[in-house]
């Protein structure tokens, strides 16, 4: 639906290059902070196994915020946090970058005692750490053992378990997304939703809704070096490139001020300090959100020209186009319903009969799943049209808005709190400037008299 011709050329030509190699892709592009292709090809899922992408997401982000808060520095030895740690000379930049000279893979699966906790075979992996042989070198080797180590510096920094440091990470950079671990290796939404990876034969079974990975899946789900899932929006615009910017981007505007007279004297008060980086990161998230949502694009222009129409449906020059084509009737279904309600103003009445037809799909059509609906979509749809989700995929993100939505009550609470609070300040030192006035006018007047 309203592809452009990058997107109708890099389709024609990764279907000519996937067969046998995969069953589905899906492709996210963002330049300038607009998203200038978003594509799906083949048979695709909304959730995957995002495997060492946990590495990118949670341990290199969660290292960077604790070396803000100056929990270790560049010199930082990993025995300094974790005694037990034979090899004195290596530091958490080594294991970071990969040149630590530890072991690429074990397998750690095969010899822990699945007798044992998940929490127990987590920790009987530090023995088997040090037992393995440590080959030092001036060069990057890519080691999974090297951030499985790191995920024990993790816990002994912050005093936790890995899956509580996610949870606080995820709060505070990835608050609304579905990115997840599944502890105790138990998918959050639907395993259907999942794309499988493959048929194991140690495991006797497909692999669907739980992480590939057969050492993160003996430690219960949950590692530092493999385990998260999560969507392609997930890893898009919002989590990784906006998010991240503005969160990194106002240590920066700080870090620049306190160049700046002015501002390193106020600095020197954490409190300042904080107020100083939130502003920083508003005014950053801003711009971002400026730029990806409001900035003109006139190639825009012709998509919102195609879905519009005077009377009915059926006269948008898209429907007209549909109607030409062999998509099944769930997918023309769904167009059509995105349409209507996309529509200026929204025709609720035209799409209530194809958001049935997507409802009787789901709830009757086996292969309902490899159409590759949007859940979030789904969700607004219904929740425009009934306000409620009413079918199990569209419920399956029902709670991260409903987490959206109280977090933003209690943003909107603070912001009207903060505003009256700047009001009653304000009153209160104008009152005070005009008594202090009007008290240094009596005494130059008393002043001129005695004179």
């Amino acid at each position: 639906m309203g592809l452009s011709s990058f997107e109708k050329n890099l389709i024609s030509k990764v279907e000519k290059e996937i067969p046998g190699v995969t069953p589905g892709l899906q492709i996210q592009v963002h330049q300038l902070g607009k998203k200038v292709c978003d594509v799906e090809i083949g048979q695709t899922y909304p959730y995957y196994d995002l495997a060492s992408l946990t590495k990118v997401i949670f341990t290199t982000q969660i290292f960077m915020k604790a070396f803000e808060e100056k929990k270790w520095t560049l010199d930082s030895k990993v025995v300094d946090f974790c005694p037990w740690f034979k090899f004195p000379e290596v530091t958490l930049t080594e294991c970071l970058n990969h040149s630590s000279g530890l072991a690429w893979w074990l397998p750690f699966f095969e010899i822990v005692d699945f007798k044992k906790t998940p929490q127990e075979r987590w920790l009987s992996t530090q023995q088997m750490i040090n037992e393995s042989p440590i080959d030092q070198k001036d060069i990057s080797v890519y080691s999974d053992v090297g951030f499985i180590l790191l995920g024990h510096v993790l816990e002994s920094m912050f005093q936790k378990p890995l899956i509580e440091i996610w949870g606080q990470l995820k709060e505070e950079v990835y608050p609304r997304t579905t990115l997840n671990f599944h502890p105790d290796n138990k998918a959050c939404f639907e395993t259907r939703l999942y794309a499988p990876t493959e048929r194991s034969e140690w495991r006797h079974r497909l692999i669907q809704g739980e992480v590939h990975d057969d050492n993160t899946w003996s430690f219960g789900g949950v590692s530092s070096h493999a385990g998260l899932f999560g969507s392609i929006d997930d890893l898009g615009w919002y989590s990784l490139l906006k998010m991240t910017g503005a969160f990194i981007g106002a240590f920066f505007v700080i870090h620049f001020l306190k160049k700046i007279r002015f501002f390193y004297i106020r600095f020197q008060s954490f409190v300042l300090k904080f107020v100083g980086w939130l502003i920083a990161f508003i005014c950053i998230w801003s711009a971002l959100t400026y730029v990806q949502y409001d900035w003109k694009d006139d190639a825009e222009h012709p998509y919102a020209e195609a879905i519009q129409y005077e009377n009915r449906l059926h006269e948008s020059e898209l429907v007209q186009q549909l109607e030409q084509t062999q998509l099944a009737a769930p997918v023309k279904a769904y167009i059509l319903a995105q349409i209507a309600l996309l529509h200026s103003p929204a025709d609720e009445n035209a799409a209530i009969p194809y958001v049935l037809t997507l409802v009787d799909a789901e709830e009757n059509n086996p292969d309902f799943i490899q159409y590759g609906f949007s859940p979030s979509q789904l969700w607004a749809m219904q929740q425009q049209l009934y306000g409620k989700a009413i079918t199990p995929t569209a419920q399956s993100v029902s709670p991260q808005f409903m987490q959206v939505q109280k977090w933003a009550g209690i943003l909107q609470g603070v912001i009207i709190s903060v505003f009256i609070l700047n009001v009653i300040l304000s009153l209160i030192l104008y009152a005070l400037s005009r008594y202090f006035l009007a008290r240094t006018r009596r005494i130059e007047h008393n002043l001129k008299n005695v004179c």
